[in-house]
């Protein structure tokens, strides 16, 4: 009980952190790819729940190249965004249709997951490190 108590309190913050991330990376390539608006799309991808970075995943080649690599931060928070939402797309597929297993099950497979999606995101990067300091 204490865990699904835990669980109820955490999964919000989880979401919100999720949100806040995916602006926060959204923002930083419109801005490092010399976008006129670069905070309309961050504050838009997160107010949104994403569907602004789909949009400009559509439109970013558009825009430009970036005139600057990927910092670490942006790295560890990519793989943030997309271990967790692979996590919960494992959860949803796998777990019962009950919030407290959904949950206990995206934790779980966020423990693999997000190390998981930071090694890839080294190896596209193409460096030993993966990263640009």
């Amino acid at each position: 009980m204490l865990v699904a108590a835990a669980l109820s309190a955490l999964v919000p913050l989880w979401f919100l952190a999720l949100a806040f991330a995916l602006g926060y990376v959204v923002y930083r390539d419109a801005a490092a790819r010399g976008s006129s608006r670069p905070l309309v799309w961050g504050v838009g991808s997160l107010l949104t729940n994403g569907l602004a970075a789909l949009l400009y995943l559509l439109v970013r080649s558009d825009i430009g190249t970036r005139d600057r690599g990927t910092t670490t931060p942006e790295w560890a928070l990519l793989a943030f965004v997309f271990g967790s939402l692979a996590a919960w797309l494992v959860a949803a597929t796998v777990a019962p249709p009950d919030p407290i297993t959904q949950a206990l099950y995206a934790t779980g497979a966020a423990v693999v997951a997000v190390p998981l999606a930071g090694l890839l995101a080294r190896v596209r990067a193409g460096r030993p490190g993966g990263t640009e300091r």
